[in-house]
């Protein structure tokens, strides 16, 4: 009903022809990954190489016509960091749902073949909501939580899987930052894009 609707309020073209296509989520205002920027240009930039098709959309915060605009400051920043992660790929083309209307991101995002990004951030609509698979990252404090919630996913279960809690090493315990190796994304995507399914790439990840 939800991915109906959006193709009713919000029709828009898909995004250019790209296999995969992946989505990674930025987040840049709680729980940080210290290194999102440099990360994610390593990801992004090895699976360029890895699969010379391969597509890439940057999504953030989302709008809806009438909601008071409490996120335009948040939604700036993340524009000036696509802006510095384009220019830190050169060659390698973003596209950028970044502060689009919620119903249009989902018509571009249904596209997607997989998503990346912090645990609490977009697993609901990646995993949820499209039923894509999902390599999730993020504080050890909330790994508990992904476990307990990824068995209860309705309509066909979790489609999420998680950085190894091992590797991840918490910075800021305040702050809730942390920060781990990028390979360790790109060993999980590299799972779910060759073995084609998401039980492959849990597979490949230690306990």
């Amino acid at each position: 009903l939800v991915i109906d609707n959006a193709a009713t309020q919000a029709p828009c073209p898909p995004p250019p022809s790209a296999s995969p296509l992946m989505c990674f989520q930025i987040r840049r205002h709680r729980r940080p990954w210290i290194r999102e920027e440099e990360g994610l240009a390593e990801i992004i930039a090895a699976c360029a190489q890895k699969w010379p098709n391969a597509g890439f959309i940057i999504d953030g915060h989302s709008t809806s016509p009438g909601i008071i605009a409490v996120k335009d400051s948040e939604i700036a920043a993340e524009r000036e960091f696509f802006t510095r992660l384009q220019a830190r790929l050169g060659v390698v083309r973003l596209h950028s749902t970044i502060g689009m209307d919620v119903n249009a991101k989902i018509n571009i995002l249904k596209h997607a073949d997989l998503f990346c990004g912090p645990i609490g951030s977009g697993g609901v609509l990646s995993s949820w909501l499209l039923r894509k698979p999902t390599v999730a990252y993020g504080p050890t404090s909330t790994y508990g939580l992904v476990a307990e919630q990824e068995d209860k996913v309705p309509e066909g279960g979790g489609m999420a899987v998680c950085v190894p809690q091992a590797c991840i090493a918490d910075i800021d315990n305040a702050a809730s930052a942390y920060d781990f190796d990028a390979q360790e994304v790109i060993k999980l995507i590299a799972a779910i894009v060759e073995g084609s399914s998401l039980g492959a790439a849990k597979a490949s990840s230690p306990s």
